[in-house]
């Protein structure tokens, strides 16, 4: 902590996060009127999850959607559900839209996004680095959209920098199980997040070039903890597709 004794740097770190919070809630002011492209599904699985306790496309109609198998009604959420799942504990509990579900999950990952980043940038180069990669972060136009239009990218983004940072605690007995965690994660929320297991993959032969089994065993644990999180959704699509 001796490169952030400095009043001034704590200060403007403060400032930062201030205007990056209040420019993440203006992003989900300003996209309040209208969904983006997928959001529309994700909130309506939420909702139908939330009150029918099914992953619906639409609840409100039985028209069928070209983004589900019509031998099966065309109505099924086929996409990854953890947003909608996530979405619908919201919906439960508060009582709110499904739109509106997702565009609170959008702000907290564009948050816990910011706080990984200040995380894993003080591990590699210190305070001072942290304070500009999360000043960056916080002023990026796109970052701040995606912490208020309902998508899932902050989030993801954010599952990118926790595989990161379990690879940098590589020696501590949690990392293969947080590397897990980030990997069953992703299968979760959408397809992209497969790089991260080749990632993963890549990462190890390098880390661990010549120690083949303890890179083996860091590889068993991850894709274990990855595929128990996965399993009951490729269950359920196994019975229900």
């Amino acid at each position: 902590m001796h490169d952030m004794n400095s009043a001034s740097i704590k200060l403007a770190l403060v400032a930062v996060c201030a205007v990056a919070v209040a420019a993440r809630m203006g992003a989900v002011y300003w996209n309040a009127p209208y969904a983006h492209g997928d959001v529309t599904l994700y909130s309506a699985g939420a909702e139908s999850l939330a009150r029918q306790g099914r992953l619906l496309i639409s609840a409100e109609t039985e028209k069928p959607f070209f983004y589900s198998l019509k031998k099966t009604g065309g109505r099924l959420l086929e996409h990854n559900p953890l947003f909608a799942v996530l979405g619908a504990g919201l919906v439960k509990v508060f009582g709110v839209s499904g739109y509106t579900s997702q565009q609170a999950l959008s702000f907290a990952g564009g948050l816990l996004l910011l706080a990984l980043v200040w995380i894993y940038a003080k591990r590699i180069g210190g305070a001072r680095t942290a304070a500009l990669a999360v000043s960056l972060a916080s002023f990026s136009y796109l970052l701040i959209d995606f912490s208020g239009n309902g998508s899932f990218y902050g989030f993801q983004a954010a599952l990118y920098l926790l595989l990161l940072l379990a690879l940098e605690i590589k020696g501590k007995p949690m990392s293969p199980i947080v590397a897990g965690g980030a990997l069953g994660l992703g299968a979760l929320l959408n397809q992209q997040t497969v790089a991260m297991a080749a990632a993963l993959i890549v990462s190890l032969v390098i880390i661990y070039r010549g120690r083949w089994r303890q890179a083996l065993r860091y590889a068993l644990i991850s894709f274990g903890v990855a595929f128990a999180l996965w399993l009951p959704w490729g269950v359920r699509n196994y019975l229900v597709f």
